[in-house]
This record gives C-alpha cells, structure tokens and sequence, in this order.
C-alpha cells in the first residue's frame, strides 16, 4: 500500500516537476548574465570650420582693454632652441637600449633598463651645463613573484629664490613586452 502510494505520487509530480525545471533552465540560466543590448558605434563626425564658427557667434574683445599681448622672448627662445633632430637622435638612442623592462638587465652597458638609466642621467649631466643635480632614487621592485632593483633617474635644476616652489617634470622611461614580466624579448617601442 505505502509503495503504491509512493508510485502515485511520483507519477503525479513527475509532469509538473520536469516542466518547472525546463522553464527554469530555459528561462533563467545562473550560468550567464543578463543579455546587454548590442548598441552601434556613433559614426565620428566632424562640422565643417565655417559652420562651426558661424554657430559660435562673432568674436568678443574686450574694447575697453588696452593690453596688448607680446611675444615673452625668453619663451619664443627656449621654442626655438628646440632641435628636431635631437628629439628624433633621443628616441633612436632609447629605442637602442633593447628592451627597457622593468626586468631587464640592469648591469649591461648596452641593453636593458640599467643601460638607459645610465644613459639618461649621463645626458641630464651633459646637458646641464654643471647646473642641474642628477642622481638616482634606488628601490626594490617586487612583483608577482619577481624581484628587481630599480632606479629613477632624478634631475633638479635649483631655482634663483629660495621659496619659489618647485616645478615637476615627470616621464617613464621603461617599456614592455607582451608579458609583462619578459625582460629579454626586444621590445624598442620609444
């Protein structure tokens, strides 16, 4: 009798039980997200300068100014001072190095990080004139397992007053490989 009734029951339950379980599995599965709405990429567009300018409105002076802007010739100096074919020799130079990793050779005098770094604080002493203060900040870089030293390489140009503040100059000089640990691949990317 009790096995009979357990028969029943699983034969009443059966139906209703595997239709829960296929809506549930094909309604919401656990396994993905929700659907994200696949959404176009605006076409870049750019307004013609006429029709730009004619939307923003004629130009406003100030009539009752009478500053007169000048050329800073200090400024105008320094910019033409500046040697394309300099900038292009320092990234070539850099490029040179190899590879510039993080985990790259730091004792080599031709590749690797340390190679660069040594270059880099040679050229702020070259071009300093006597006047800027090169040194390096040394620390311990350690990474996923992976333990390198590592150096900044820090110039300071001391100003004329004492209290004038200071201006930062920042930049990296190193680079990567695909992997981000990979010291040896040649990667120049300047």
């Amino acid at each position: 009798m009790i096995s009979t009734f357990i028969a029943r029951m699983r034969q009443a339950w059966f139906l209703p039980g595997l239709i829960l379980i296929i809506g549930l599995l094909n309604g919401c599965s656990l396994l993905e997200g929700p659907q994200r709405p696949v959404l176009p990429t605006p076409v870049p567009t750019a307004m013609p300068l006429a029709e730009a300018l004619a939307l923003a409105g004629p130009v406003v002076t100030d009539p009752v100014s009478d500053v007169v802007p000048t050329v800073d010739t200090a400024v105008l100096d320094l910019m033409t001072a500046v040697s394309k074919q300099q900038l292009i020799a320092y990234v070539q130079t850099v490029e040179g190095f190899h590879n510039r990793n993080s985990f790259s050779d730091p004792t080599s005098e031709t590749r690797g990080i340390g190679a660069a770094r040594r270059w880099i604080a040679a050229e702020f002493e070259r071009v300093g004139n006597g006047r800027l203060q090169v040194r390096f900040d040394e620390f311990e870089l350690d990474y996923a397992g992976f333990t390198a030293p590592q150096a900044n390489v820090v110039a300071t140009l001391p100003g004329a007053a004492p209290d004038s503040g200071a201006i930062l100059i920042m930049a990296h000089y190193d680079n990567r490989a695909p992997e981000i640990a990979d010291g040896f691949t040649r990667a120049p990317g300047a």
